[in-house]
């Protein structure tokens, strides 16, 4: 998407008025053909099962599978940094809980230490 912008907003400084809204028109449509394209896409799943062309889509669906995977493994073929490394690690589904978890103990009061008169929503603990 950034060289998309980037494209657009330099190559829309050299044209007329007319054509730079048309260019903004179509970069808009751009930017938002991840919100109907899920509607399109069930749409033609839908109509696959009821008149039976299902394996045409499945088949054009397996086709794009492999071109976005063949596209992710050109676009990480330089291998990744450790700053990368460091940020996946830290989205990480699987880990995601595990540096959340603190025992507690049966009984243990988790608010104790914690000064009531407090107005502004704020955990002031007792020392």
């Amino acid at each position: 998407m950034y060289a998309a912008t980037f494209a657009k907003e330099t190559f829309a400084a050299m044209l007329s008025q007319n054509l730079q809204l048309a260019v903004n028109y179509a970069y808009k449509f751009l930017l938002s053909a991840g919100d109907w394209l899920g509607y399109a896409m069930a749409a033609l799943y839908f109509a696959s099962i009821e008149y039976d062309f299902g394996d045409y889509v499945c088949d054009g669906m397996g086709y794009g599978y492999e071109i976005i995977d063949a596209l992710k493994v050109l676009t990480q073929f330089s291998g990744g940094s450790a700053a990368i490394e460091a940020a996946s690690k830290e989205t990480d589904a699987d880990s995601f809980d595990t540096y959340k978890e603190e025992k507690i103990e049966e009984g243990q009061d988790i608010f104790a230490g914690v000064d009531d008169s407090d107005t502004t929503g704020e955990a002031i603990l007792k020392e």
